[in-house]
């Protein structure tokens, strides 16, 4: 063992406990080791809902770098059962475990190889990836003042995005179907609208973009649609892009339900970086355009439904902006913009109406 695990958190009690469990029966997380590898480095971090541990692991003229990942201790999450905290570990590792070798056959999408799940610690251990956070990416080269060869680069990204997607759809379909789920729709857009209202949204523009919603809804109405898994956070802050490809993060939440659901999370993530005078609208435009060109996307199959789930998630987007921690004028300012984007937003999508995927999307 180390002699010093740097770092803070629920993590730094339970890393012990998980290498020593790893060193001891390395043969099973470790095949192609001969022996028993000593640990050089431990650091861990604690996120929002996570704490994480990185280390190092050397063994006889190799060395392996692993993620811990430990969901955060029950008290700082005091609405989150602890059941429910030991079954996102194992969701997590179980997905992984499914994924994994199918998307091993996919050249250049991935997802990160699981290692271990360790129920007594609720710790899901996997290698350590490394790459580049899509997120930062395209806040460093879609800016106004870069080349066009820069903006490039990230469409070959968001286009193997869209592939890898359609590739996880494809490994998780379901041998059945179902409607959308129009209650808890639109009680989360009418719940989120509310809060946008009080952050400056004109109450008709909430009116009306609730009611269009109800309108999309009942245009799929009585339809069932394919059950596939979700990520369902899938968005550029949770993909990693290296010289192998596309590797996607965080599985804690997967469940199955509908296409549209992640589709619409990447594609507003992208959008709403337009509330942001920093960003050009054509090259966010040619983003989006290149995600759903890799996915496949049919604009006649797939319209009303990715409607909704758009305006779910980028109601969303808005709301949350609420939530940043930055002095008060400055977070106005901020709540400002988002609130003054989404309304135009909603004008637009409303006013498409059915040409929307060439007047919003494009």
């Amino acid at each position: 063992m180390p002699g010093q695990i740097i770092g803070q958190g629920r993590g730094v009690q339970g890393v012990s406990e998980v290498l020593q469990k790893l060193t001891a029966r390395y043969f099973l997380y470790f095949p192609d080791a001969k022996m028993s590898p000593t640990i050089s480095s431990v650091t861990v971090t604690s996120r929002r809902h996570c704490d994480i541990a990185w280390a190092e692991l050397k063994f006889d003229g190799s060395m392996a770098k692993i993620c811990v990942k430990f969901p955060k201790d029950p008290k700082k999450r005091p609405t989150t059962p602890l059941e429910r905290v030991g079954q996102d570990a194992s969701v997590e590792f179980n997905t992984l475990s499914h994924l994994y070798e199918r998307f091993r056959r996919v050249p250049g999408c991935s997802v990160v190889r699981p290692i271990a799940f360790f129920p007594e610690e609720m710790a899901v251990v996997t290698e350590e990836v490394e790459g580049e956070n899509l997120h930062d990416l395209i806040k460093k080269k879609a800016r106004l003042w870069l080349a066009g060869s820069e903006v490039e680069v990230l469409r070959a990204h968001c286009r193997a995005c869209g592939v890898w997607l359609r590739h996880f759809q494809e490994f998780t379909i379901q041998q059945r179907r179902a409607a959308l789920p129009v209650g808890r729709i639109l009680e989360q857009v009418g719940t989120d609208l509310e809060v946008c209202v009080k952050m400056g949204l004109p109450g008709a523009v909430s009116l009306s973009l609730l009611r269009f919603c109800e309108e999309q809804l009942r245009s799929v109405e009585g339809r069932d649609f394919p059950v596939v898994g979700e990520h369902p956070d899938f968005q550029p802050d949770n993909i990693l892009l290296s010289p192998a490809g596309v590797t996607v993060l965080d599985f804690t939440n997967f469940r199955y339900g509908s296409a549209y659901n992640d589709i619409a999370r990447f594609l507003a993530s992208l959008d709403f970086l337009q509330k942001n005078p920093l960003y050009r609208r054509g090259r966010i435009r040619t983003l989006i355009a290149a995600f759903l060109q890799g996915y496949g996307w049919s604009q006649n199959e797939m319209d009303a439904g990715l409607t909704v789930y758009l305006i779910r998630y980028m109601v969303q987007a808005a709301r949350t902006v609420r939530k940043v921690s930055y002095p008060n004028p400055v977070k106005r300012l901020i709540e400002r913009r988002a609130i003054g984007y989404l309304s135009a937003w909603c004008r637009r999508v409303i006013g498409a109406r059915k040409a929307f995927g060439e007047n919003v999307l494009r």
